[in-house]
């Protein structure tokens, strides 16, 4: 079973799309006991326990214990396992706020409206996250991650990642949902005098889903520019600043890896580049980054009169928003300017220069205006926390403070704190906020390794001593009055509430961590996103529930089960395998006695076939711990294709070189530079294999007696046979 379980933790690790992350982890999960009833930092002791002969699992979880048991950490976790929070947004900073909140115990949400990691897009770490991310287990599953100088990666590789970590500390995570509105909280007893931050809950899009009863103490906006909490934002405007990015396949040739990255050249430390570049293509650039990463990928600054002398605007127009929408570009045109860009910067030694295909079914180009930038005016407002700033630096660092916030907010309410000592806090986190936009890479504290959940770690000289209480107050909404008496036992009930409403949450994990061995076998396209998808999906859940659990019972299983596999099944055939999935299951648990058939509910009937069968130990032995399939909707749209181009251009190099002699000997060994590892796997591990296996041989023969050597050794092979008897 310990093999078992590791290589499912293999798989997991090597998971590279958001489905196939989530599919995977369903899977380990579904191999401890008792996951289905546990959740926060529950999951990760479980994991833990469970993975404990695998080395890779055990460095990840080392990695994370020095951050659980850090005492910034530790000494505010009893107050927090108390505390539910919802992020909106599965970006890198709305994952890496997660993570920090399930450090302390929290039980944490998060909602990400899209379906897949699409962003190609590739980021610039400040120094600090480069030993964030690392602190955290991120070189566990990148083990290339900040090799040498390299110091970015791609925002879907890093979602990935993040992905993987947050679902390890026990982060539930949605897919495909939309955050509408906050749902305010009201009592149906006017003599109870609950502060508001009680029975808050969320409106989201498609409507009755599994979060739609789920109330939260902390709901946080990471969903970047969109704003989905409307908070105040202040806009400032700068000069005009148009940015175009582009994302061509990598092929992996000599060529390609022969080019010079560009980590940000400008205009005036390199005057002769961009004079040349603008007399050949009539391209005008105040700055340009190459990086080499998943793909190549091109950012850069045009100026607007090149791109009207391009040709990419249609029409000039003086509002950046009119100039900028989809119908004024020329997407050909646009194109054609990032290919001359990149041909000039790489001196046309990317060949083929290939666009990859973005999630939209379009060439990867984009153009951006940066010449408004948005922030919060406040840190804070009522109970949500927004993590605020530009870019994964200052993203990071206020993902920390809104955690760092969280934490004590809920730390006063149970010391029953007064109204100004709320106050006082909130203030506080104004002045962190304060200091947070003024940061800059090169003013941060420099011991990287110490910065923790503290904001005196992590900001160089923090004062917090002239405090406005009067702002601080006013950023605090308490309807009604008398917060100060009903604080302790208002934030116990509301933990007693946000522990009931999150057992619909359980139940969907418990369910899509069963039918996470079934998926790739065609009885249905994607795991269950609620308890009625309808009555075909489910006739087929409740089919593989009892495959899943009872199959040592109902012999007759198997049968149906190699009739349907890898057919959808059909409003005929959906009758029949309803009830003859509830027919099991009635034989086992007296299922009519309980399930009023009459008024039917599929949510009563999935929570009782789980109280019932939580208890039983599946049989894991039928299913193949192979590498997870991933289907075509799983993979970024444009990822594989680059793969193919890749081995296309290198059989065309092969066969366009090979002659007879030495070049054949090129091939290979260019080959073997590409991939080092290649050579031995394929030439001394292959040829000591060999020599291993004819010693153990001949000891093997050497410890029986004469006459079972000579049979034994003749079976085997002639050459020992023949050695043994000289």
């Amino acid at each position: 079973m310990s093999s078992f379980i590791d290589d499912c933790f293999q798989n997991f690790c090597t998971a590279d799309s958001q489905a196939s992350v989530l599919e995977s982890y369903y899977r380990l999960i579904s191999l401890v006991p008792g996951s289905s009833t546990i959740s926060g930092l529950d999951i990760f002791a479980s994991l833990k326990r469970k993975l404990n002969s695998s080395y890779r699992a055990g460095r990840f979880f080392e990695t994370l214990d020095a951050r659980i048991y850090h005492p910034d950490y530790q000494s505010r976790q009893p107050i927090c396992r108390n505390l539910t929070c919802l992020v909106v947004g599965g970006g890198p900073c709305g994952l890496r706020c997660a993570i920090e909140l399930a450090l302390l115990g929290c039980r944490v949400v998060i909602v990400e409206k899209r379906t897949e990691f699409s962003r190609l897009n590739v980021l610039h770490l400040w120094p600090f996250l480069l030993e964030d991310l690392k602190l955290i287990g991120v070189k566990q599953f990148h083990p290339k991650f900040c090799l040498g100088s390299v110091n970015y990666i791609s925002i879907r590789k890093l979602q990935c990642i993040l992905l993987k970590i947050a679902l390890i500390l026990g982060v539930e995570f949605f897919t495909g949902l939309s955050f509408l509105s906050l749902a305010e909280p009201y009592s149906n007893n006017q003599e109870e005098n609950y502060p508001r931050l009680v029975s808050w809950g969320a409106k989201f899009e498609p409507p009755n889903n599994i979060l739609s009863n789920l109330t939260f103490n902390v709901i946080i906006g990471a969903d970047g520019r969109k704003n989905s909490l409307k908070f105040p934002i202040n806009e400032s405007s700068n000069r005009l600043a148009i940015a175009i990015t582009a994302n061509f396949m990598r092929v992996k040739t000599e060529s390609e890896n022969s080019v010079p990255e560009i980590c940000g050249m400008m205009c005036y430390s390199n005057p002769d580049f961009f004079a040349d570049l603008m007399k050949k293509y009539g391209i005008e650039l105040e700055n340009l980054v190459y990086y080499r990463e998943e793909t190549n990928y091109f950012i850069f600054t045009a100026s607007k009169s090149s791109l009207l002398q391009r040709g990419v605007f249609k029409r000039d127009n003086v509002q950046t928003d009119m100039l900028l929408r989809p119908e004024n570009v020329n997407r050909r045109r646009l194109e054609l300017y990032a290919l001359d860009v990149a041909k000039h910067c790489t001196d046309g030694k990317l060949q083929p220069l290939t666009f990859e295909i973005n999630a939209q079914n379009e060439t990867d180009v984009s153009i951006f205006d940066f010449t408004r930038m948005y922030r919060a005016d406040f840190a804070s407002r009522i109970t949500p926390f927004w993590p605020t700033g530009s870019g994964c630096g200052r993203g990071f660092l206020s993902s920390m403070d809104a955690a760092w916030m969280i934490a004590e907010f809920g730390l006063k309410l149970q010391q029953k704190a007064s109204l100004s000592e709320l106050a006082e806090l909130t203030a506080k986190r104004e002045i962190i906020y304060q200091k947070l936009l003024k940061t800059q890479c090169s003013e941060m504290a420099s011991k990287f390794e110490l910065y923790t959940l503290d904001p005196f770690t992590r900001y160089p000289n923090l004062l917090l001593d002239h405090l406005d209480l009067h702002l601080g107050r006013s950023l605090i909404d308490f309807k009604p009055a008398g917060l100060e008496g009903n604080a302790s036992q208002s934030l116990m009930r509301q933990g007693q509430l946000n522990e009931k409403t999150f057992r619909p949450v359980l139940l969907i994990r418990w369910l899509r961590a069963c039918l996470s061995w079934y998926r790739q076998d065609g009885l249905f396209s994607d795991l269950p996103k609620t308890f009625n998808p309808g009555e075909t999906s489910n006739s087929v859940y409740l089919l593989c529930l009892a495959h899943f659990y009872l199959r040592d019972t109902a012999p007759e299983l198997d049968t149906w089960f190699k009739k349907i596999k890898g057919c959808k099944c059909h409003a005929k055939s959906t009758d029949s395998i309803y009830h003859m999935a509830l027919g099991i299951f009635d034989r086992n648990f007296a299922l009519n006695r309980h399930i009023n058939r009459q008024n039917f509910n599929w949510h009563k009937l999935f929570r009782y076939l789980h109280d019932n069968l939580k208890h039983i130990s599946p049989d894991f032995g039928v299913f193949q711990p192979a590498h997870l399939e991933i289907r075509p909707a799983d993979v970024v749209k444009g990822k594989r294709p680059s793969v193919m181009q890749e081995l296309e251009n290198r059989m065309a190099k092969i066969n366009k070189d090979k002659s007879p002699g030495p070049p054949t000997d090129l091939v290979h060994a260019e080959a073997d530079a590409e991939n080092p590892n290649g050579v031995i796997e394929q030439g001394l591990v292959k040829a000591r294999r060999q020599q291993l296996i004819q010693i153990l041989s001949v000891r093997e023969l050497h410890d029986l007696p004469v006459q079972q050597q000579a049979e034994l050794a003749h079976r085997r092979n002639p050459t020992i046979s023949r050695f043994t008897q000289k």
